[in-house]
């Protein structure tokens, strides 16, 4: 039983691997809001070599026995930090920044970071086409970065959540790039698929969790966000209490229809006791 379940694990391992590997390349050229052809492209076919480490505590996959890149791709933008939300309406959302998409660009380092957001269209991921595509600006001050993540969207309206990073050499370029990690700001939202925002009323200096206590402080992880495919599943109260704290202002979101109590929390202090209350104690 114990093998099996090593065996398992690996095998999932390997999987997630090809996903993560085969889908990231097809998000670095564009489609424009012109719907320019985006051009396939052919290189050498690469299986890849399997060494396990000596000591490796799983057993070689019976299941998969090899992982070959075919070499058929698309490049879609010259952009980075995708985090695609498929939503009800048959589209995918996502951020992206650090590139161009497009004659769009967005950096998130300095005073002056943006964050970018755009619609991607299709089902095939060889045939895709990128639209809208725009950027937030939002600095990370007293940080170096500001960056996306934690992005969702969930009965029609898109969550979009950005956090801080410090750079121990104060240049990401060298050495080790963004190597302290800082706080999650906030999530602000958007109630028509990205065509205006509600801003969190968070900041870098006043994150939605009280931590790090000063920048380059510790940092724990305090809650783990879900995601639903398609916007149909039901969002944990977790998520949403996270959320509903952070778009804490005069414009909120609409409630989900499978809310509990829990996620009625405007205030930080309310949303870490209900954290405490749905997972337990630390």
């Amino acid at each position: 039983m114990l093998r099996s379940r090593y065996r398992m694990a690996f095998s999932i391992q390997i999987f997630l691997t090809l996903v993560i590997m085969g889908s990231a390349p097809l998000l670095w050229n564009f489609r424009g809001r012109n719907a320019c052809a985006a051009q396939s492209q052919q290189s050498p076919a690469t299986v890849l070599a399997s060494r396990p480490p000596a000591g490796c505590p799983f057993q070689k996959s019976i299941d998969i026995t090899g992982l070959a890149f075919t070499g058929r791709h698309v490049r879609y933008a010259q952009a980075d930090t995708w985090y695609p939300s498929w939503a009800a309406n048959g589209n995918m959302y996502s951020p992206w920044t650090d590139g161009k998409v497009g004659s769009v660009s967005s950096n998130s380092v300095g005073k002056k970071a943006t964050t970018g957001y755009a619609t991607i269209l299709g089902d095939d991921p060889l045939h895709l086409e990128i639209t809208n595509a725009a950027t937030y600006p939002g600095g990370p001050t007293p940080y170096e970065g500001r960056y996306p993540c934690g992005s969702l969207v969930y009965n029609g309206v898109w969550y979009y959540g950005t956090y801080c990073l410090l750079d121990s050499d104060h240049d990401p370029g060298k050495g080790l790039n963004w190597d302290i990690l800082g706080p999650l700001v906030g999530f602000r939202y958007s109630l028509d698929y990205g065509k205006t925002w509600h801003d969190t009323p968070r900041t870098p200096a006043d994150p939605l969790f009280a931590e790090p206590a000063s920048p380059g402080g510790i940092l724990r992880t305090t809650s783990r966000c879900s995601r639903g495919g398609r916007g149909h599943s039901a969002i944990s109260s977790k998520s949403w209490a996270l959320w509903r704290a952070s778009a804490a202002s005069s414009a909120r979101p609409p409630s989900p229809s499978k809310s509990t109590g829990s996620a009625r929390i405007s205030d930080r202090h309310g949303l870490q006791r209900a954290l405490i209350a749905i997972a337990g104690p630390r």
